[in-house]
């Protein structure tokens, strides 16, 4: 049945008579507007992965296979194909896409009428609703409309289309928080069975990631052995930093041996055999036994209720006043 506005109330009439319909139509007063060609659709292709693994999996190239031949059968010319490789589309990692900066640039010239995409998530997996706003705000503004593999053409303009990304884009939030968390729990679970997730291997150790053993790297080790030896003889992190800085020891991160460096060797529980990640914490062997340890730890004490720190303390009202004697910034 096919709906035709004539007059104030309109008729319902058969919709296996088109030529009736619109002579109908046009005898109200209202004139049909010609068909909408999908030739006429200028298509951009948006395509992202988060990481160089997911990179490496080919992910995106199956993303730039699937979504052209999805154009190609709805008969949308593809104007510009947008690539943000290795680029999370998680809370505030928004500014580091500039295939999307470019995407919504066009988007504003009005280069194309929709973007397509493999899914939403492709575009926006934030939990904050300022940044899904953004997002899919900006096509809203530009007038272009955005397009799922599968789902078709949305427009974010309208009421279906606008619950539909917004939903489209709060799943995907909540599959993203979903990942982390199980990520989370399998590096926590890893911790407890004695083993270290992805990162920087603490100084003094090496870890192999086939077998899962902890092991000491000697040399290193024994530099961690005498930070706390000489400690425990009455020398400060300061000299100490700059002694090993004089024979040229590398520290943990790379640069200088810093007061404040010394002192997190000295006071890191994980040289005593229990190193914690993840809100967990498991026995790995140790460098210092318990009791050289303890001395450090009280020899630190002793000196000094606070750290040492190299961090600059920037005052909201320095140089913000005038001196009445002399008329110098304070």
């Amino acid at each position: 049945t096919l709906f035709v506005p004539t007059g104030r109330r309109g008729r319902y009439l058969s919709a296996c008579c088109s030529k009736k319909a619109t002579v109908c139509a046009v005898a109200s007063g209202s004139t049909p507007g010609p068909p909408i060609s999908p030739v006429s659709i200028r298509a951009a292709i948006y395509a992202r992965v988060s990481t160089s693994g997911q990179r490496d999996r080919h992910t995106i190239a199956g993303q730039l296979r699937d979504v052209p031949a999805y154009c190609a059968a709805q008969g949308w010319p593809v104007v510009e194909i947008y690539i943000d490789d290795g680029k999370s589309a998680g809370a505030g990692k928004l500014d580091a896409r500039d295939g999307f900066a470019r995407l919504v640039a066009d988007a504003m010239a009005h280069r194309f009428d929709v973007v397509v995409v493999a899914a939403i998530d492709r575009l926006t997996r934030s939990d904050q609703h300022d940044e899904r706003g953004a997002i899919l705000g900006a096509f809203q503004r530009a007038g272009v409309k955005i397009a799922v593999v599968g789902a078709g053409i949305q427009d974010p303009s309208t009421f279906a289309g606008d619950v539909y990304l917004s939903l489209q884009a709060i799943f995907a939030a909540e599959e993203r928080r979903k990942i982390t968390a199980r990520m989370m729990g399998g590096k926590r679970t890893a911790v407890l069975k004695g083993k270290k997730p992805g990162g920087m291997t603490p100084f003094g150790y090496r870890y192999s990631r086939d077998s899962g053993l902890w092991a000491l790297d000697d040399g290193a080790a024994a530099i961690v052995r005498e930070i706390h030896e000489r400690i425990v003889a009455g020398e400060s992190c300061e000299t100490i930093g700059r002694s090993l800085d004089a024979r040229g020891i590398k520290r943990p991160r790379g640069g200088g041996w810093h007061q404040s460096t010394v002192y997190k060797v000295a006071t890191s529980p994980i040289y005593g055999g229990a190193y914690t990640a993840m809100g967990a914490t498991s026995a790995i062997p140790a460098i210092v036994d318990e009791a050289l340890r303890a001395r450090a730890l009280d020899a630190l004490a002793g000196r000094s209720q606070s750290p040492p720190t190299r961090e600059r303390h920037h005052h909201l009202l320095t140089g913000r006043g005038t001196c009445v004697h002399c008329g110098g910034r304070v």
